[in-house]
């Protein structure tokens, strides 16, 4: 829903009543033009041109690149979710100081740059940026033109998560 709180100019989690009015009607407006709402199938479909658009995580759609380079990732005029990926340890882990130590591991620029290497994705960590490969550093997917709206991702509350749901359930039958 966070795309779709852009095109209404709303911030991201509104518990506004009349937000998730205008969330469920821009929803349901798109509907008809949509051929599947959800990811399963998603790479195999862009990289078999069998879709025209595909809302996609800038990673996933760099990796269908290497393989289809007729593929184009643009940026929505509304803007894009911003979203980082994270390590973190549950307060319920066993294992503290070995969840630390990986941590650790993962953020050494040499390993940072092959895992974002591995999974398409760019690193976070900055010296590992610079371990990458020129085409991977360059890429539409990892560098979101200047201007462009885009919030950080968040996570909402359970009553907005609630309403998501009622509108994606809507919107899925």
């Amino acid at each position: 829903m966070d795309i779709a709180s852009l095109v209404i100019k709303k911030p991201f989690c509104d518990n506004a009543p009349a937000t998730f009015k205008a969330l469920q009607a821009l929803m349901l407006k798109q509907k008809p033009f949509v051929k599947v709402y959800g990811w399963t199938g998603a790479s195999e479909r862009m990289a078999a041109n069998e879709i025209i658009l595909q809302m996609a995580w800038n990673g996933d759609v760099y990796k269908v690149r290497q393989h289809n380079p007729n593929i184009k990732y643009v940026y929505p005029k509304e803007g894009v979710e911003f979203a980082v990926d994270n390590l973190a340890i549950p307060v319920t882990a066993k294992n503290v100081d070995s969840a630390k130590k990986f941590i650790a591991f993962m953020l050494r620029p040499e390993n940072a740059a092959q895992f974002a290497r591995a999974a398409g994705t760019m690193s976070s960590v900055k010296a590992a940026v610079n371990l990458l490969p020129e085409d991977m550093k360059k890429a539409p997917e990892f560098n979101i033109p200047e201007g462009t709206v885009a919030p950080v991702a968040k996570a909402c509350l359970p009553d907005v998560v609630k309403a998501y749901s009622q509108i994606w359930s809507e919107l899925t039958r």
